[in-house]
């Protein structure tokens, strides 16, 4: 028979053994998990080649490994001026055109030579337009310009003048027309207005009729300015002979 002692060790020997496995399974289970607060290894910063190099201090330009081409500073691009939103963009101003060189004409005459000279329009004919009491002959009889006659620029003008001084009328022009034969001349008058009546006022010492005599500007016909004239001169010659 077994004492009591030793069961009671037995009891205890068991008891010591299954708690020496419990405490094993425990430590072999904490072992294999791994721990929530260890990080991974963090993996080395990739390097650029910029910093693979060796370091330049500011200022100077960089060194180069032998054997390798010196590295030339990068030049930015040019800046195109900026515009602002909704607007074309700025253009460059387009170049001045070439200036054309052009051939001279041969119709035009060239430094130092005399321009061509035509031969004188001949007079086909001589008109008179605008007169209405005035006859045509009387006109006439004061042109120069004749039929037949080379076209003279300074014989129309004093043709003008000669016209003028009949005193009948109060402008005189001249127009030339293209004919077949030649150059027509038109002489256009304008005449002066019709004397209808005349009155002297204020005189007492010179009767009317002696001053309408020494006038002799006749009512009803063209008034003529070198007529008039001529009698005012002879009124004041009549007064001046009665003092």
């Amino acid at each position: 028979m077994i004492d009591p002692w030793t069961r009671t060790l037995r009891a205890l020997a068991y008891g010591v053994a299954w708690i020496l496995l419990l405490a094993g399974a425990t430590l072999s289970g904490l072992w294999a998990q791994p721990s929530s607060t260890q990080q991974p290894p963090s993996a080395p910063p990739a390097q650029t080649p910029a910093q693979t190099g060796p370091s330049t201090p500011p200022g100077q330009p960089p060194s180069t490994a032998p054997g390798q081409p010196a590295q030339q500073p990068s030049t930015p691009p040019a800046q195109q001026p900026s515009t602002p939103p909704g607007q074309p963009p700025i253009q460059p101003p387009a170049p001045p055109p070439a200036p054309s060189i052009t051939p001279p004409s041969p119709f035009v005459p060239q430094p130092g030579t005399p321009p061509p000279t035509l031969p004188p329009q001949k007079v086909a004919e001589v008109v008179i337009r605008g007169n209405d009491k005035i006859p045509v002959d009387q006109i006439l009889a004061v042109v120069s310009t004749m039929v037949a006659d080379p076209l003279n620029e300074e014989k129309l003008r004093n043709d003008v003048q000669s016209i003028l001084n009949l005193g009948v009328f109060q402008d005189a022009v001249v127009r030339l027309e293209n004919v077949p034969d030649g150059v027509r001349v038109v002489f256009v008058v304008v005449e002066n207005p019709v004397v209808d009546k005349i009155e002297v006022k204020g005189n007492t010492v010179v009767a009317t009729d002696d001053i309408l005599k020494a006038l002799s500007v006749q009512t009803g016909a063209v008034l003529n300015t070198v007529t008039m004239r001529n009698g005012v001169r002879a009124v004041e010659k009549l007064y001046q002979d009665k003092g």
